[in-house]
C-alpha cells in the first residue's frame, strides 16, 4: 500500500490490518476460558485476511494481521519477533526478508516464553503460512530482483 499510495495510506492500512487480528483475538482471550478457542479465533482472523472472501480468496501476506493476533496471545514473543524483523530490515532494507525472519523466530519465541500448547500451535501455523505466502518474494530475493523498501516499481 505504501508503494502504491504513499506513507499515509500505508500506515492506515498497517494499523487496520494489525487491529483486524488484535481485536477479535483479544476479545476471545478475555471472554473465553480456553486457549484453544482463542487460538481458533486468532487463526480465523489471520486466515480471513490471507484468503479473503471479498477478494476471491486472495489477500495479503498476513504479516500485520499475524502481528495483531500474536500481540494478543504472546506479547513477549511478539516483541522478540519484532526485534528480529527490525534488525533484518535495517540491515537489508527488505520488508520481505524481515517478515520471513520474524516468522521463523516467532514459534520458537512462543515456545521459549512458555505459552500454552494451543498458542504455540497457532504461532507455528501462522509462521508456516506467512512463509508460504512469501514464496514469490523468496524467489526474487534469491534472484536478486526483490525491491528494497523505498525503491520504485
Amino acid at each position: 500500500m505504501t508503494r502504491a499510495l504513499g506513507k499515509k495510506f500505508g500506515a492506515i492500512t498497517l494499523l487496520g490490518d494489525i487491529l483486524k487480528g488484535f481485536i477479535p483475538t483479544m476479545l476471545a482471550f478475555t471472554l473465553l476460558d480456553s486457549y484453544y478457542w482463542t487460538a481458533l479465533v486468532g487463526l480465523s482472523a489471520f486466515l480471513g485476511h490471507i484468503f479473503s472472501i471479498f477478494l476471491e480468496f486472495k489477500g495479503g501476506k498476513g504479516v500485520a494481521t499475524a502481528l495483531g493476533v500474536l500481540l494478543a496471545t504472546s506479547p513477549l514473543a511478539t516483541v522478540i519477533g519484532l526485534l528480529v524483523f527490525i534488525v533484518v530490515f535495517a540491515v537489508s532494507r527488505y520488508v520481505s526478508a524481515g517478515s520471513i525472519a520474524a516468522a521463523v523466530v516467532i514459534p520458537i519465541a512462543v515456545y521459549w516464553t512458555k505459552r500454552p500448547f494451543p498458542l504455540i500451535l497457532l504461532a507455528s501455523l501462522i509462521s508456516v503460512l506467512v512463509i508460504y505466502r512469501h514464496f514469490e518474494n523468496i524467489k526474487r530475493l534469491m534472484n536478486g530482483t526483490e525491491k528494497r523498501f523505498g525503491e520504485k516499481g
